[in-house]
This record gives C-alpha cells, sequence and structure tokens, in this order.
C-alpha cells in the first residue's frame, strides 16, 4: 500500500482514522496497511499531548515491539524529542523520507536527516508482528 494515503491527515489528539490522527495513530495507521499487527499505545493513560514521563514510556514500548538499528528503512519507527520536551514518533517510507504529524500541521514527508540531532532511536518491528503481507 502506498504512503500517499497517509499524507494530508489532520492532527487529532488520540485519533486513529483518516479523520484525525496523532504521531502514534499515524505510525498505527500506516502499519496496519502494511501488515503489522502494533499496539496503538503503551497501556498507560495518556491524558495529554505532553507527558514528562512519555519519552521514557515510548522508549520502552518501542524495545518490546522492535529493535534498534543505526540505518533506516521503510517501515522502521523513529522516534525524536522536539523543542518544549514533546516526544515524536515518524515511520520511515523508505531509507530517507519519514511519514509524521505534527501538531499544528497535516501529515506530511520529510527528510529524516532534517531531525538527525533529536532521533533518540530507530526501530524496526519485530518480524511476530507482521499480520500479512501488504
Amino acid at each position: 500500500m502506498s504512503y500517499h494515503q497517509f499524507l494530508g491527515i489532520p492532527f487529532k489528539f488520540r485519533g486513529r482514522d483518516h479523520t484525525g490522527v496523532d504521531c502514534l495513530g499515524l505510525i498505527w495507521l500506516y502499519l496496519r496497511s502494511r501488515g503489522y499487527d502494533i499496539p496503538d499505545s503503551d497501556g498507560l493513560p495518556m491524558l495529554e499531548d505532553k507527558q514528562e514521563d512519555y519519552p521514557a514510556r515510548a522508549l520502552e514500548a518501542l524495545r518490546k515491539i522492535g529493535t534498534e538499528v543505526e540505518i533506516p528503512q521503510a517501515d522502521d519507527i523513529v522516534l525524536m524529542n522536539l523543542p518544549g520536551g514533546y516526544t515524536h514518533l515518524g515511520v520511515m517510507v523508505d531509507e530517507w523520507r519519514m511519514l509524521h504529524v505534527l501538531k499544528d500541521r497535516p501529515s506530511a514527508l520529510e527528510l529524516v536527516t532534517k531531525y538527525r540531532r533529536r532521533i533518540v532511536g530507530i526501530f524496526r518491528p519485530n518480524a511476530e508482528l507482521r499480520i500479512r503481507q501488504p
């Protein structure tokens, strides 16, 4: 499935469909279309889009579902720290471009190198999360 249908989706906190998504919702929706069954949360409440404990929670959750890698490829999940203390996620559509959504703009593609100083880790979803071929 092409990434094109995931462009232009507006930001919506805790959104999980094409009418609106947050960064995890976009990854969940996109990877689901690619044949992966990843969790759409870490199981703990997310009451607002910025929580002090979320960077550690996100890192722990990603380590449970993926293997950390150095060189990104399609379907890898990118964990970042953004200004203001926000934790952010994106998903690679190829080796260079990341699909993501920010609070102030709809989902879009950007070169992952733009965020290289903010990247905490890149995680390849484990094979057992694959439910079908795309």
